[in-house]
Order: structure tokens, then C-alpha cells, then sequence
């Protein structure tokens, strides 16, 4: 067991990992067994290959998944346990399923070392040459093993064991998670940060890097069960009587991809299966608890090993503030930060915030019909200077307010709130009365102390300041962690000081901060309309009075039967919201045959302009397709996506914010998709 201080190259070797390193070099496990590295390869200079004896550094990151965000919240200072692994699994790959799970039977394991994440969840360990190759060349002598092992990644559910070094095209996964409602069920809240990062990506030269990353990142954040049958009782040729009887339906890792070009069996033994696995465990209330146990979680073929991301399960406790935290100055009176987004002077003037409105001025920023002179540009380095094009962005999402509360004689503080009803254009004349706010925040603390609850002393919203000492990490200097649900409007927020009888202390001037917060998805007017009426072909003439109702339906499903006759279509759909960003519609059908446009229609995408234009609260479309005689019979769809300038100031789905000036697009934004289908014979 690592203590910490001891070097990689200083811990004993096992009897794992002298067997794997005598099944390398055909020299005896004994002589390995209880001997450091360093003096094996001291003694075996010219004996073993010099580079087995080389360490590669593995790095990751125990994180829990927001379900309702999808953000990924970092798990402060819990143990990371590495150990040596060998198992024997039964293998399960039901068909038509694209994937495997893998039940573990018989398992020894050693281990290896133990470390702590940091205050950002992170992790290091160093892993040695020999044990890396020993389990490659264990699977590459296995046909099919090289890919068995491999977790999907988002990219794998919309094209599943298509290898490329490009993302998909980003086209095709607009059009496959707006269609596929099982692809947003699976990736949930994560599902409209990769449909805006695919919308921010469909033009030559755009930067694919978010959308890049996000494809890359596991499919599944919690355990996908296997659709097991019956197991008892059953007669399976494949399968031993022994061999079902020690299988435990609920200890199972996967789902792994599978080989698609060659045969494999529904069960299958894998015997003997080396792999350096890695155990969670985290001080709770509760008491020390595994929250994360898994298998084949490193890519041991890509040099560099990319990094580790574990995800735990949901009784642990994570951060749910953002780190790295921001660089709060404790000594400064007042608000300083909402997540990582600075909104105190010189920042709050419009660089990045602006203090007299409540809202962000750099991200999602419009796109004006005339430019200023020189273009809309965004200083990524100084964040005081104001954006060109500055933005009306309000918040959403838990929203964590940093700032300093020193001040002579001050041993407690509160947060008072007033609110306002509106869109914050205009500025509200006047607020509601002030009402503290009270919440509750654990911070995680090194094992094995149990996290420190900070919470009001008084239901008057009075916190003690010197609970604000047992704060680290990315909860230091956070005043509150407000993550009430909030209506959307405005909030007019007071820090306010008091001594150590909570009498309360006059400062001057005030210290106040001002917010525009928005969690609402744009609302589409529902139902659309869909009308269709015969013509001469693509681009025919339209009789204007001679449309037919497709939909909605007077009763069951929509149906258009052409008679073998080209159609024109008419769709019509719109959408409203107080902070819209972006609107559009779209049409698809199938078979390789798409409804072709009208030269005439209107624009069918928007992006606001202005946040006083109409653009920046509404769109309306109302436009004719064509679709030729002979097109393929089936299921065509049209529909109509909108998105907010809303974004998350904690940065859990901003790209980089910190680095980038907060100068990009929101990929996570609330939003709305709303596809009607109707079958067309």
C-alpha cells in the first residue's frame, strides 16, 4: 500500500505482478516476489529489456453527474484504491444488443496503491511498464479482445463501431438525437450540450473541439443492466449448470462494445483476465463507503493514456461548486464571483457583467445585423474591457455566490433577496420585500473526517463567519450555495454583517448584487401545423385554398396518401421566450428522400440580433416543401428546435470559460425540440 511517500519504483512486487512479470521474461516468479523495481533493475541491468522496468503515469477524475444539468461535479478527498486484477468472467452478448457485460465468477486481486483526489476530484498513479504489457499482449493474442474491453463513448451511440479519427458528422447527430428519443433518454441532460455543440460545429472551419470532447465522454455515467433472461431452470448448451449457479446477476461491469464481423456466442468463458481495476471509497455520514467499483477502465493502447473519468455512484457526495474555484479576494467586501464568473467592480462595468441590468455581457452574445466597425470581438484576456456586441445572458442553475465578509467587528452575515417579476428588459422600477435566503451546503473534508455542514444559525438567515475557516478548496470563500429552485425574474441581493449578538452593522454603501435569472425552455405554440395538397412536381404551383389538414390529426396517426402524385407541403411552427437565442426548423424523410424547400420560404434559422429586436423573444415560420412523385413511402418529420441565452456561470458546460474569456456560445442552454412526424404513402 502506497503511504504517499514511498516512490513507484520502491513498492515490493506482489505475486501478481511477479507472475506477470515471469510470464514476460520466462525468469521465475520467485525471483521478483517481495523486491522493489529499483534494485530488480539494478540486478537484472542486462538480463530484462530495460524499458519493462519504466512506469507510465495514470491520471483521472471521480466525478458524480448532475441529472438535472449534466454537468459532471468533481468528489473531493475520497480514497482511490489501484489494484492488481485477474478474473474469471462469463461473458454475455444477447443479440441484437451492439454490447457485452461481463460477470466476474472467480477474481483475485492485489493491491497496489492508494491515493486521495484533490479538492477537484482528481488523481495520479503510476502503473509499471511491464504490467501494461502483459495485458496488451494478453488481448491481442484473443481475437475480438482488444475491442472487448472498451466502454462506448457517446460518439459509439450514434455510430456504433464505425472507426474514424473525425468526429461524426455533425449534421447527421442533429438529425439522429432529434429523431432518436432514446438517444436523449440515455444521455439525458447531456443530450442538449451535444446537440448545440453539433449545431455550433456544421459549417467549413468551425472548431470541433467541444464537440469532440463531449463525444468522447462515456455513454453511460451509471450501470446499464444486462436484459438478462430467466436464469433458472434454464437449459443452455453454452453454458455449464455450474457455471449459471455461480453467476451474480446484480455483480456485473459493462456494457464493453463486441465484435460485430465475427460470431460470438451468447455466454462465453474468459479465463484468466489481467487488469489493473480501480475501487472508490468516500467518508459519509453514513460511514466509509464504496461508491465506485469497476473494471477495464483505462485505455492501455493510446500513448498518452487519456484520462480516467470515473463516475460514482449516486449516494455520493460531491462538489457542487466549480473548480478549479475562482480567485476570490477574502479581504474585498461584497460579491465577487457567481461561479466562476467575475461580477464585481471593474468587471461588473460590462466587461464580463453588468452590474446595472443583472445580466452577463459575453456569452451568447447576438450577432447584429450590421456589425459595429471592426466586427463583434471579445478580448479573451482582459475581462474588464466590454465586449463589442455585448450580451443580455441570464443565469440559471444553482448559482454560487463568492465574495469577502471582513469587516471590523462582523461575526455573522446574510444574504437578503428581493425579487421581480419580467424579463430584467427594462430594469425593474421596484422589487418585492427582502427575504433571506437559507440553504445548506456540505463541504468535503480529507478522510476520515465526516463533510462539515454549513447552514443558517437562525431562521433569520444569519451565518456564522468563522464556519466559513472549514471551507477548502472549491468551497473556499463561497457565501452560498443557492441552490433553491428559483422563479425566473429578477433578484436584488443584499450581503448584510452583524456582531456576535447578530445586531446588525450599517455599512455604507450597500453592498448589493443584481441578477436576471432564466431556467425556462423556449415555449414552442403548439400543436404545429402540417397542411399538404397535390402539385406538378418540385417548386409546382400552389393553389393557396386548396390545403389539407395532415396535422394534427382529427383522430390516430397522421397520414398523407399521395396517389403517386407529387406534394407540396406547409409547415408552420413558432416559439417564444423572454431571453431567446437561436430558432430553427428542419425537415427530414427517409429512404435517401428529403422535402426540398421553396425558394420562397423565409429564413428557416434565426439568431437574435439585438436584445431589444424581436429576434431576441420570438420566431415564427411558416413555409412549403416539396416532395416529388415516386418518393420513398414512410415516416417523414419536421420540427422545430429553440435555445436560450441562458448558461451556467459554474462552467460545467461552458468550453473552458476561464481560458476563453467567456467569450463563446453556451452549448447547455435550456431549449426546446418538438418534432411532429407524419406517414406519407
Amino acid at each position: 500500500m502506497d503511504n504517499g511517500t514511498t516512490t513507484p519504483d520502491e513498492r515490493l512486487l506482489g505475486p501478481l505482478q511477479s507472475s506477470r512479470l515471469s510470464g514476460l521474461t520466462g525468469l521465475p516468479a520467485s525471483d521478483f516476489e517481495g523486491q522493489t523495481p529499483a534494485a530488480l533493475s539494478e540486478r537484472l541491468r542486462w538480463v530484462i529489456d530495460p524499458e519493462l522496468w519504466l512506469f507510465r503515469r495514470v491520471c483521472g477524475q471521480v466525478v458524480k453527474t448532475d441529472p438535472t444539468t449534466g454537468t459532471d461535479l468533481p468528489i473531493a478527498n475520497a480514497t482511490v484504491e489501484v489494484f492488481d486484477t485477474v478474473c474469471d468472467y462469463w461473458g454475455y452478448f444477447p443479440e441484437p444488443w451492439p454490447w457485452g457485460w461481463l460477470f466476474p465468477v472467480r477474481c483475485e486481486r492485489e493491491l497496489v496503491t492508494t491515493v486521495t483526489t484533490d479538492a477537484c476530484g482528481n488523481f495520479c498513479f503510476w502503473v509499471p511498464r511491464f504490467e501494461i504489457e502483459w495485458i496488451l499482449r494478453w488481448r491481442e493474442e484473443r481475437l475480438c479482445f482488444a475491442e472487448l474491453f472498451t466502454k462506448p463513448s457517446i460518439s459509439d451511440l450514434f455510430a456504433p463501431h464505425v472507426p474514424s479519427p473525425n468526429p461524426p458528422d455533425p449534421a447527421t447527430l442533429v438529425g439522429r438525437l432529434r429523431a432518436g428519443g432514446d438517444l436523449a433518454a440515455t444521455l439525458g441532460a447531456r443530450a442538449g450540450a451535444v446537440l448545440n455543440a453539433a449545431r455550433s460545429s456544421l459549417g467549413f472551419g468551425d472548431d470541433v473541439r467541444r464537440l469532440a470532447d463531449l463525444l468522447q465522454a462515456p455513454a453511460f455515467t451509471q450501470r446499464v443492466a444486462p436484459p438478462l433472461p430467466s436464469l433458472s431452470g434454464r437449459d443452455d448448451q453454452e453454458v455449464d449448470a455450474g457455471a449459471l449457479g455461480a453467476i451474480d446477476p446484480n455483480r456485473y461491469f459493462g456494457p464493453f462494445l463486441r465484435c460485430i464481423d465475427v460470431f460470438v456466442p451468447e455466454w462465453y468463458e474468459i479465463l484468466e483476465t489481467p487488469d489493473v481495476s480501480i475501487s472508490v471509497t468516500q467518508a459519509l455520514t453514513s460511514g466509509v463507503q464504496t461508491i465506485y467499483d469497476g473494471a477495464f477502465d483505462i485505455d492501455w493502447g493510446t500513448n498518452p493514456i487519456p484520462t480516467v473519468t470515473l463516475h460514482a455512484s449516486p449516494l455520493a457526495l460531491a462538489s457542487q461548486v466549480p473548480c478549479p474555484p475562482p480567485q476570490v479576494n477574502s479581504d474585498e467586501l461584497g460579491f465577487q464571483y457567481v461561479g466562476l464568473l467575475p461580477v464585481s467592480p471593474p468587471y461588473a462595468a460590462g466587461g464580463t457583467f453588468d452590474g446595472s441590468t443583472g445580466f452577463a455581457t459575453r456569452v451568447n452574445q447576438p450577432r447584429p445585423v450590421t456589425p459595429p466597425p471592426g466586427g463583434c470581438t471579445c478580448d479573451h484576456i482582459d475581462l474588464t474591457h466590454p465586449p463589442s456586441c455585448p450580451a443580455t445572458a441570464p443565469f440559471y442553475g444553482e448559482l454560487y455566490l463568492y465574495g469577502g465578509v471582513s469587516y471590523p467587528g462582523a461575526a455573522y452575515y446574510r444574504i437578503m433577496a428581493q425579487y421581480a417579476s419580467g424579463s430584467g428588459i427594462p430594469t425593474p422600477g421596484s422589487f418585492g420585500p427582502a427575504a433571506p435566503l437559507l440553504d445548506t451546503w456540505s463541504v468535503p473534508q480529507p478522510f476520515p473526517s465526516l463533510p462539515v455542514v454549513i447552514q443558517p444559525a437562525n431562521p433569520s438567515g444569519w451565518y456564522a463567519i468563522s464556519a466559513l475557516a472549514t471551507e477548502s478548496g472549491p468551497y473556499t470563500d463561497m457565501l452560498m450555495d443557492w441552490s433553491d429552485v428559483k422563479a425566473d425574474g429578477v433578484y436584488l441581493l443584499t450581503l448584510e454583517l452583524a456582531d456576535a449578538a447578530m445586531n446588525p452593522i450599517p455599512l455604507s454603501p450597500s453592498q448589493t448584487l443584481l441578477l436576471v435569472v432564466d431556467g425556462s425552455a423556449p415555449l414552442a405554440a403548439t400543436p404545429f401545423t402540417l397542411n399538404w395538397q397535390p402539385t406538378t412536381g418540385v417548386g409546382g404551383p400552389i393553389d393557396p385554398l386548396a390545403w389539407t389538414t395532415a396535422y394534427p390529426p382529427s383522430s390516430g396517426c397522421a397520414l398523407i396518401d399521395t396517389m403517386g402524385s407529387a406534394i407540396a407541403l406547409q409547415f408552420t411552427a413558432s416559439v417564444s421566450s423572454p431571453h431567446l437565442r437561436q430558432a430553427e426548423v428542419s425537415a427530414a424523410g427517409c429512404g435517401g428522400a428529403v422535402p426540398v424547400p421553396a425558394a420562397t420560404n423565409p429564413p428557416d434559422s434565426q439568431w437574435y440580433t439585438a436584445s431589444t429586436d424581436p429576434s431576441a423573444t420570438s420566431y415564427s415560420f411558416s413555409g412549403v416543401y416539396y416532395l416529388p412523385a415516386g418518393a420513398p413511402a414512410g415516416c417523414y418529420s419536421f420540427g422545430l428546435y429553440a435555445d436560450t441565452r441562458a448558461f451556467n456561470s459554474a462552467g460545467g458546460t461552458t468550453s473552458d470559460p476561464v481560458h476563453t474569456g467567456w467569450c463563446g456560445d453556451e452549448p447547455g442552454t435550456p431549449y426546446t425540440d418538438v418534432v411532429i412526424t407524419v406517414a406519407i404513402v
